[in-house]
């Protein structure tokens, strides 16, 4: 039985609610935790790096509104690719540091995420510019 080790900076309580029955170790400023791939619940884990994926992104992050609309992507199929790409690395891998996949493992979500955005923006000039 392979096990996953888990790092996170800044997400460790999001972290223990998708795998509460895990220890999470604090190890020079990371939050560790080996999870066994059979305990593992990859589509919450997925949904954990979609949140992290919104929240660290520079407008998303400031606007709940915003993070609302980005987070009910969950249940589309960019979800389900996100889950099959996540599963795919952990076959391959024992480490998943949270921050390190959603920035650099996950550009096609951040891309989708852009897309909405500019296009709810460009539909607010839109109304904006009919309200004058």
């Amino acid at each position: 039985m392979r096990v996953l080790t888990i790092l996170t900076q800044r997400h460790k309580q999001a972290l223990k609610d998708v795998l509460p029955d895990v220890r999470c170790i604090h190890d020079g400023g990371l939050y560790k935790i080996r999870c066994p791939s059979d305990r593992l619940d990859v589509d919450g884990l997925a949904i954990l790096l979609e949140h992290i994926v919104v929240l660290e992104h520079p407008v998303y992050g400031h606007s709940l509104k915003l993070a609302d609309m980005a987070l009910a992507l969950c249940y589309t199929e960019i979800h389900q690719a996100n889950v099959a790409e996540l599963l795919q690395y952990i076959k391959e891998y024992d480490l998943l540091h949270l921050e390190g996949y959603a920035a650099f493992r996950m550009p096609e979500y951040r891309y989708k995420l852009d897309m909405m955005m500019y296009g709810l923006i460009k539909k607010l000039k839109l109304t904006d510019s009919l309200l004058l």
